[in-house]
């Protein structure tokens, strides 16, 4: 008999596991900045962000804490494939219209909103021991310890990152 996997688990998990583009041992932050400012704002009440205030939010992060891309970063990217990975969801994006390659039309992208996976919402409005290990998961891998505050900071976290859990 195998044992349970709790929510917090099947959640860790996930964040271990997140799909991220890679360059040698260099992996981009865009979906770890995109959980971290959604959970910072259902910390606060807003389980629901509207793409222009996700991209609003998250620019300005990928500036800070990405590599540089060349084209500039695409919040749209993040905020479209993290659904692939179980922890956020596009509201009606099965009726959003797409473009050739099956990506959205950013006209469709602008008039929708995400949210955290129900599971995780779970953890960030009943565990505060949960949420911090979820938190800190996802500042460990993959971002260094020097910018882990700054990090917290700019995503209004309300708690400091703890090396003990």
């Amino acid at each position: 008999m195998q044992p349970m996997t709790t929510p917090l688990d099947s959640v860790l998990s996930k964040v271990a596991n997140l799909r991220t583009y890679r360059r040698g041992e260099r992996r981009a932050p865009h979906k770890p900045l995109l959980l971290l400012v959604a959970i910072a704002e259902l910390a606060r009440g807003r389980p629901q962000l509207s793409y222009p205030e996700v991209e609003k939010a998250l620019r300005p992060l990928l500036n800070a804490f990405a590599p540089q891309v060349r084209a500039g970063h695409q919040p749209e990217l993040p905020y479209w494939h993290l659904m692939s990975d179980g922890l956020w969801q596009v509201e009606g994006a099965d009726a959003l219209p797409r473009q050739a390659g099956g990506f959205p039309r950013m006209a469709g992208l602008q008039g929708s909103s995400g949210r955290l996976d129900p599971e995780l919402v779970s953890i960030v409005t009943t565990d505060p021991q949960g949420t911090r290990q979820i938190v800190q998961q996802l500042l460990d891998e993959y971002f260094p310890p020097s910018i882990h505050e700054d990090i917290l900071a700019a995503v209004g976290m309300e708690f400091p990152a703890e090396r003990t859990l």
